[in-house]
């Protein structure tokens, strides 16, 4: 033991301070930046609205909004906006939206139907609402459009839950702009589990 100590506790006390001190002051700052803390701020975020397409006048509720976020991804994301408006229109893209209503149906009464697609930029600093905008002119989309461009970045948990806020539609989908998954084949995946998952009419 050094001078002074008088037992094992005593000793141990002041090298355990600062370590201890250092360890919570570590899990504090990872805390306030983690995405679950930025997502429960999102309410409190600034941004600006565009709408993309034009503004339809029937008050159907929109089936499904597709909700992607972006942070510097003007070159990412034209393929994945192409590869998923594609599927969508496709025979087979065709069926699965259908299937996906013929379930809302089954636990929801009211109708739904059409694709709502909201693009949230997360503070990009390259051209990312630009890219999103011609990219939407090339599509010749009949779908509803928005983009909405949060004026700082904010990490993808609070992009993702700003687009859930925004979303009208019956479900709701977030989507990497990245592409790293594949958009077609998943969805396809996930209504035929929903239909299994969800009674029948006779049930």
């Amino acid at each position: 033991f050094s001078p002074g100590c008088t037992t094992m506790s005593t000793c141990f006390e002041p090298l355990l301070v600062v370590p201890v001190f250092g360890a919570l002051l570590t899990l504090g700052i990872t805390w306030l930046l983690s995405p679950a803390v930025l997502a429960a701020v999102a309410n409190e975020l600034e941004w600006d609205e565009s709408t993309l397409s034009e503004v339809q006048s029937n008050d159907v509720q929109p089936l499904l909004s597709i909700i992607i976020p972006a942070y510097d991804e003007e070159k990412r994301i034209p393929a994945m906006l192409h590869d998923a408006h594609d599927f969508l229109n496709s025979p087979t893209g065709r069926a699965t939206l259908k299937k996906l209503q013929l379930c809302s149906k089954r636990v929801y009464p009211q109708d739904a139907e059409g694709v709502q697609w909201i693009v949230v930029n997360d503070g990009s600093k390259d051209d990312t609402s630009g890219v999103v905008k011609s990219t939407f002119r090339a599509l010749n989309s009949k779908d509803q459009w928005y983009l909405v461009s949060l004026k700082e970045n904010s990490g993808k948990g609070a992009a993702v839950k700003t687009g859930m806020n925004r979303a009208a539609g019956l479900f709701r989908l977030m989507a990497d702009a990245d592409g790293a998954t594949e958009f077609g084949p998943g969805l396809h995946r996930m209504v035929e589990e929903l239909g299994s998952l969800l009674p029948t009419n006779g049930d």
